[in-house]
């Protein structure tokens, strides 16, 4: 799956005035990055061309979920065990945990 998703999605949400694909490349960045759907404000960090793990994915969705107002939990914690968490970036465990959680 690659990063591309989440562009078009922000495009969708947020759209553009822009007509030509980099411009609204860049300006979908800029306004995830704005939202605080990611913490690379230009392409050149943010890497669209590149694939997304979970961790990653999962601190989108999160963030995407309270932009959108959609804070509560319809799952118990107890049902959010993961045998491979630790293999995830520990900075963004929590983010699977709670993301299952949303």
């Amino acid at each position: 799956m690659k990063k591309c998703f989440l562009i078009l999605l922000i495009g969708l949400l947020f759209p553009s005035t822009c007509t030509l694909a980099d411009n609204l490349l860049d300006n979908a960045i800029s306004r995830a990055y704005i939202n605080k759907l990611t913490v690379y404000p230009e392409r050149s960090g943010f890497l669209p061309e590149n694939t997304i793990d979970r961790d990653e994915a999962a601190k989108f969705f999160v963030n995407f979920a309270k932009l959108i107002g959609k804070t509560t939990y319809t799952v118990d914690e107890e049902q959010c065990e993961f045998s491979d968490l630790e293999d995830a970036r520990e900075d963004l465990q929590e983010y699977i945990l709670e993301s299952c959680r949303l």
